[in-house]
């Protein structure tokens, strides 16, 4: 027997090493194009493509249902945007599954958020894969995936348009976080709309304000569940459907505890993405009470005063198109200088509130003693949180800590007293005081010992009478005492030489307050017009005031010395007048000579309008408040040139308003609420036809909208709030069909 041994040559294997390691790299690459995420992943099941996963975890998404199939119908690109975890995937899971899409559409396609870390070449690939299933399979074998995988983009992309020219496509991109992609597949990827069948779809979902905007044709915005749903939900997915009180609590700890870490690692992605002007932002969010609306002017300022830089109106835009916060209670006038409302969200207050115990030394002190103290030993932000249930008075002692706080909140509410005036002696460099509806009758005069204060906050409060020792606040710019009912203020205002924005209403003075002497004021609202002492001379010097809200104005009023005095301000752009109790405003035929001013807000009974040439020349915004006007005001408001947004409130007492043809041109939002009494809205030829939002309230013999209505550029959003039976009829109407936006409720 001859034993021949042959000896393996070392690059036999090597080369199968090689072999072994291409292999699991394209099982790998394969696994990646399966897209992990359960609520979202892919299957190719024969030649069809299937989305696994049901929809049995899908509760209160009818009516978005309902409107996103309408919007696909009409829009070529449509964006569902909304916080992390409010539903956007599971909404576009719900639509990619909905049978008018299934068989709508010849070709499918999903990418998640995991694929958007893949390369162009492989985003690619992706869609070539489910979008021609038949070609590619998932088994497909090694020849054919090579086939991909030796092709370079440009031949991918021509492989794509070529079999996307004679088919409808419809394309889900998950929570897309950047627009590089969305960008490149727009323009690049995808072939021109002129080069392909019409009806294609593309639908993404994002949390990015910004992406929507830029890239949205339409957008939904998603909304939260109510309380019932919001329990429907709880119980499908934390009890599987149960109903069993003994299983309940154990399950939802489980499921809660689960549920909130996974959501406080997955919004730290999040605010890592954010810029180096935004994290100190997002730091100090911790200061505000959780669930509380608060207002845009409150919150940029306490962003400055906190953190000794310029106002963060950037950073605001950031956090909002990051859905970290979110827009509460729009002003009627969307693009409006008026302040907006906004609302933090609750699982990102809470990140916020562990961010800035590391990085800023922030603490919340409680009755209970749950407290939440500062990683450092010298607190500089600190919340003391009283509830209303507290049956003690209170007592926390200031220490010599507390020398280095800068900030100081009070939340909670119902209480007369605050602390001793002993108490305030130790805040030597507190900068911001905030006890906005604390329930405060008695302010200590010892807070005109914190003479570093540059932000005191004492809205809605009963606070009866100021302390004289507040005229020691020479650094104070923000002052806020509106919504103490006839709280009485003494002679001490022009002494906060600093002082940038006041905010009072239905004050008592003993004699009209130097508000003149105030040269850095910019903002000053209500103040009486028999409180002060506007001659012209004290005018001139008030150089920066854009902001004035006058109230108490009725016939007594010397009107044509007032608006003279007014046309002084050159950098006044928005004035309120509001009427003293149920006594009629003056004649306002003067308003024009006032050439600067652009928001107007006119708020209690007119007898009349003025003239369209006896307006503001270059007014934008106008809302009439309370006006009663006997007779329709459309005739003379439909003239003003440059009117972009009229809001009417209790504003006429008429059955029919009329609107001609062609008025309106410049108009692009119309609110119409409590108009008690008007049956008929008439829209004339070529009326309103850049309108995009029509707002309708409270409005119970309005049971029509017109027909002549048809806005020649735009689909506006609609909103009405009426009875049951006039809403049902409009959504019966062909009306609606023409709105890009439709809320109507009940």
């Amino acid at each position: 027997m001859i034993m021949i041994i042959v000896q393996e040559h070392p690059f036999t294997k090597f080369s199968e090493e090689i072999a072994s390691i291409q292999k699991w790299l394209q099982e790998t690459k394969e696994r990646m194009l399966e897209f992990g995420s359960a609520e979202s992943q892919i299957n190719y099941v024969g030649e069809e493509l299937q989305l696994v996963g049901t929809n049995e975890d899908v509760v209160g998404l009818e009516e978005d249902v309902e409107l996103m199939l309408r919007l696909i119908e009409d829009y070529c690109t449509i964006c569902i945007r909304g916080m992390v975890g409010i539903g956007k995937t599971t909404l576009a899971r719900v639509l990619y599954n909905h049978p008018k899409i299934v068989d709508g559409f010849e070709g499918h396609a999903w990418v998640c958020h995991s694929s958007w870390k893949l390369s162009r070449k492989e985003l690619l690939i992706n869609l070539i894969r489910q979008l021609h299933s038949k070609e590619f399979p998932k088994d497909a074998d090694h020849d054919d995936m090579l086939i991909l995988e030796e092709a370079d983009n440009r031949s991918l992309r021509q492989m794509l348009h070529q079999q996307l020219r004679c088919k409808r496509y419809f394309i889900v991109l998950d929570d897309v976080s950047e627009d590089t992609y969305l960008k490149y597949l727009c323009r690049h990827a995808l072939p021109h709309p002129v080069d392909t069948l019409e009806g294609n779809r593309l639908l993404f979902t994002t949390c990015d304000g910004y992406i929507s905007k830029m890239y949205g044709t339409n957008k939904h915005e998603m909304k939260n569940l109510d309380d019932d749903k919001s329990w429907q939900l709880l119980l499908k997915t934390a009890l599987y459907g149960s109903n069993d009180d003994e299983k309940f609590p154990k399950q939802l700890e489980r499921k809660g505890r689960e549920d909130l870490s996974e959501t406080l690692a997955a919004l730290e992605s999040t605010y890592l993405k954010l810029d180096a002007e935004a994290k100190p932002c997002f730091f100090r969010l911790a200061f505000f009470k959780e669930g509380t609306p608060i207002r845009r002017n409150k919150l940029l300022k306490i962003w400055t005063v906190s953190g000794g830089q310029n106002e963060r109106m950037m950073s605001l835009i950031e956090l909002i198109r990051e859905s970290i916060i979110e827009v509460k209670q729009k002003t009627k006038f969307h693009h409006s200088y008026i302040d907006k409302t906004y609302r933090i969200n609750d699982v990102f207050h809470m990140l916020s509130i562990r961010k800035a115990k590391d990085e800023i030394g922030f603490e919340i002190l409680r009755k209970d003693g749950n407290n939440n103290r500062a990683a450092s030993h010298e607190p500089r932000h600190r919340v003391i949180h009283r509830s209303r249930d507290d049956k003690f008075n209170f007592n926390y002692s200031s220490t010599n800590q507390d020398k280095h706080l800068l900030s100081l909140f009070f939340h909670g509410g119902g209480f007369s007293d605050i602390a001793t005036p002993s108490y305030w002696n130790h805040f030597e460099q507190l900068k911001i005081l905030d006890m906005e509806g604390f329930g405060l009758k008695i302010l200590p005069e010892t807070v005109g010992e914190l003479t570093e204060l540059i932000y005191l906050e004492l809205r809605n409060n009963c606070i009866q009478e100021l302390p004289r020792s507040l005229g020691r606040l020479r650094k104070l710019e923000v002052f806020d005492i509106a919504l103490n009912f006839m709280v009485a203020v003494p002679d001490i205002i022009w002494e906060m030489e600093s002082l940038q924005h006041l905010y009072m209403s239905n004050i008592i003075c003993q004699k009209p307050l130097k508000i003149d002497a105030l040269r850095n004021l910019q903002t000053l609202t209500y103040i009486s017009v028999d409180n002060w002492t506007y001659e012209l001379s004290g005018f001139k010097m008030m150089a920066t005031l854009c902001k004035l809200g006058i109230e108490e104005v009725d016939e007594n009023t010397d009107i044509s010395k007032l608006f003279a005095s007014l046309a002084e301000l050159d950098h006044i752009y928005s004035l309120i007048l509001r009427g003293f109790h149920f006594r009629s405003l003056p004649s306002l035929d003067g308003l024009g000579i006032l050439r600067n001013v652009h928001e107007l807000k006119l708020e209690g009974h007119l007898t009349r309008l003025p003239t369209a040439n006896n307006f503001p020349p270059e007014l934008w915004r106008l809302a009439l408040v309370n006006s009663c006007l006997d007779e329709d005001p459309m005739p003379i408001l439909e003239k003003l040139p440059e009117l972009k947004g009229l809001h009417l409130q209790n504003a006429y007492a008429g059955q029919q308003m009329v609107i001609s043809p062609y008025g309106f041109g410049e108009l692009d939002e119309l609110v119409i609420e409590e108009l008690w009494h008007l049956r008929n809205l008439q829209v004339g030829q070529h009326a309103l036809e850049i309108l995009r939002r029509l707002e309708i309230n409270s409005c119970p013999y309005l049971d029509t909208l017109p027909e002549e209505f048809h806005p020649t550029y735009y689909y506006p959003e609609l909103k009405i709030v009426t009875t049951k039976n006039i809403a049902t009829k409009i959504r019966e109407s062909g009306f609606i069909s023409r709105m890009k936006k439709v809320d109507i409720q009940p």
